[in-house]
């Protein structure tokens, strides 16, 4: 009975290997930190959305770029992080989107995307590319409406914000 006991001492533990449950990528370049990264394209494949967050643990803001290879070259995509802030694109329904066009990645394929800001070392990640063939991604798919800058209040939230007390 003694030497039963121990099995359990040599079999690998699932709480000592934690993994995460995006379905995206998630990455840092610098002082930005990137989260569950994924490529949405349409039904032709000709337009994609990049559904990301972005947290820029700096303050100072930083504008962002998305290079990728297009059937006509490599394209960029650019959208600005202030200080201290988190931003997402093409998250959620009604969020504003980062739009690759023509990119060269059909959906179950990983689309190339390299990332980078001011004098930062870039990185190249490998995102998955989804269509809205699952009921939960079918509105993140690309939308007419394009913008990659941030609006007043729209999909940015600050954090560390130094706090007065009211009064």
């Amino acid at each position: 009975m003694v030497l039963t006991a121990g099995c359990n001492f040599i079999t690998p533990q699932d709480t000592t290997s934690i993994t995460t449950t995006e379905a995206g990528v998630s990455s840092e370049v610098g002082s930005l930190d990137i989260r569950n990264a994924i490529v949405f394209t349409d039904d032709s494949g000709e337009t994609a959305s990049l559904s990301i967050t972005l947290i820029n643990n700096s303050s100072t803001s930083r504008d962002v770029n998305f290079q990728y290879e297009s059937t006509s070259g490599k394209q960029t995509a650019s959208v600005t992080v202030p200080g201290n802030t988190l931003v997402r694109r093409g998250t959620q329904n009604g969020d504003e989107q980062i739009i690759l066009t023509n990119l060269e990645a059909k959906p179950g394929a990983l689309a190339k995307i390299f990332v980078q800001y001011g004098s930062a070392t870039g990185k190249s990640i490998k995102v998955p590319v989804l269509n809205g063939s699952f009921k939960m991604y079918a509105t993140l798919q690309p939308s007419p409406t394009v913008s990659s800058t941030p609006t007043d209040g729209a999909s940015t939230i600050p954090f560390n914000a130094p706090t007065t007390p009211a009064g």
